[in-house]
């Protein structure tokens, strides 16, 4: 049986000083901030000029998991987007 979840639920938004954002960034490596460049790419395309919600996200996930994508794929688009939206 499967069961419904609600995806729906209230996310607080999470807002950093820039330094903070800067260390961050910083202790993450050259190639995992190229990968999360690579991911927010996909998902931009994938996007098509939409703006981008968590049913949307959801929806990309979904899209990358049904197209064979690995977790490691799909959690550095998690992860990208995560980094992305903290500023």
């Amino acid at each position: 049986m499967n069961e419904i979840v609600n995806i729906e639920t209230p996310t607080i938004a999470l807002y950093v000083p820039e330094a903070t954002e800067n260390l961050i960034k910083a202790s993450l490596s050259q190639n995992t901030l190229k990968a999360y460049q690579r991911a927010l790419s996909s998902l931009t395309t994938w996007l098509s000029g939409q703006t981008l919600s968590d049913t949307l996200l959801a929806e990309y996930i979904t899209n990358l998991h049904k197209t064979g994508k690995t977790l490691a794929t799909i959690g550095q688009a998690v992860a990208a987007v995560k980094l992305h939206t903290q500023h």
